[in-house]
């Protein structure tokens, strides 16, 4: 019986060929990352529904309410779908969304559920992959590439574009896409499957390993960990003022790796405290969930006894409230007359700017970018990465 091998985890086998020693598992990403959450799943069926309509459903409520999920960021992933859609909707007049496919692969059977297939009566079909993030350093296209030759060799197709949509890049949605034939897919399948058949004790550290199922036993890591906390005890016990910068940014991967680790434990052990009651720790101390109490006041239920408490000092009141952006508007849309939605939306927010009453915070974050000079940068085969205005802001695509 063939190892299934999802799609998925195939950036991670070309980049570390001892992730695959698993055993007869199924091999995927671990379902604790990526988009793999309700955020994303709540994108991902925002975005069948456009696929299907050509347009967003005026009401993401159900959405938001189902899952539980940011309504901002829903709202700001989904639109940026729709932007992409409106620009290039028309390279998918038959869409098929979550539909899997399947192929041999070597010694494995490689699967995949794609989030929307468009065969046309020729011989070429077309992929797209929504990503409800930001774009990472993650190479995406070996994902990609298994993708396009399930999908050449389920329908007998001699040519496959593949598009990745990052929804969560801002001002326009990013692209990477890709085109291949039939006979380049075959070279790269014998290629691939000729490096995993190698793969004996070949482990590679990487912004991957986040995704891995070897995560917690990968004998890579772990001597990254040990490694990583006697370079953190150095650091500790040296003066800040002869502490070298490029010496501790070049710690920061395994220190997130190291992170990681430790969330993965405190979730694991919240889970063993709720499922078996206080757990001893040693002779005295024993872990245990301690229940909080938040309070918050329903300003609709209390606003006469909170408006007469400050009598009636509207600046006072004011003081007190934070009013959500998305959730006021979602309000103002909910009255408007339909058709007339997104323009009410739209003069409601320009009337709030000029009163001053819209605030913007920002907001900074620890990040990994591509160095300036980077001899590297933009200079990856076979990819092309464009915003949803089709401007390109990389190599062009084999298009």
């Amino acid at each position: 019986m063939l190892t299934t091998m999802r799609a998925s985890f195939m950036p991670i086998a070309c980049k570390c060929p001892g992730a695959l020693d698993v055993g007869t598992e199924a091999l995927a990403i671990r379902e604790d990352t990526g988009d793999v959450t309700a955020g994303g799943i709540a994108t991902h069926e925002v975005c069948q529904q456009i696929a299907r309509t050509g347009d967003r459903p005026e009401d993401l409520g159900p959405w938001i309410e189902k899952y539980a999920c940011d309504a901002d960021r829903l709202g700001v992933t989904t639109w940026q779908a729709l932007k992409f859609w409106r620009q290039h909707g028309g390279r998918y007049p038959y869409p098929q969304t979550e539909r899997p496919v399947s192929a041999p692969f070597g010694p494995f059977k490689l699967t995949g559920h794609l989030d929307l297939l468009s065969v046309d009566s020729g011989d070429s079909a077309e992929i797209l992959d929504w990503k409800g993030g930001y774009r990472t350093e993650v190479d995406v296209e070996p994902q990609m590439r298994s993708y396009a030759y399930c999908v050449a060799y389920e329908f007998g197709l001699e040519r496959i574009g593949a598009t990745v949509v990052w929804l969560g890049d801002q001002p326009e949605p990013t692209y990477q896409r890709w085109e291949w034939s039939m006979l380049d897919l075959a070279k790269w399948v014998r290629e691939t499957v000729t490096n995993i058949n190698r793969r004996e004790n070949r482990y590679t550290i990487g912004e991957h390993c986040r995704y891995c199922p070897r995560f917690f036993t990968c004998p890579a890591q772990c001597a990254l960990v040990h490694g990583t906390l006697r370079d953190l005890g150095q650091l500790s016990e040296m003066p800040e003022a002869e502490i070298q910068p490029d010496r501790v940014a070049a710690i920061y991967p395994a220190v997130q790796n190291v992170e990681r680790l430790c969330k993965a434990y405190h979730d694991l052990i919240r889970r063993i405290v709720a499922l078996n009651g206080p757990v001893p720790v040693d002779d005295r101390m024993a872990l245990a969930l301690i229940p909080g109490v938040k309070h918050a006041i329903d300003a609709r239920k209390g606003w006469r006894i909170m408006s007469e408490a400050l009598e009636g000092d509207q600046e006072e009141i004011a003081k007190c409230l934070t009013v959500k952006k998305a959730d006021f508007l979602a309000a103002v849309s909910d009255l408007a007359p339909k058709g007339l939605k997104g323009k009410r939306k739209k003069e409601v927010l320009e009337d709030l700017e000029e009163a001053g009453a819209v605030t913007t915070k920002t907001i900074t974050s620890l990040r990994m970018v591509r160095r300036k000079d980077d001899p590297q940068k933009g200079n990856q085969h076979g990819e092309g990465t464009e915003n949803a205005n089709g401007n390109g802001a990389g190599p062009a695509s084999s298009e």
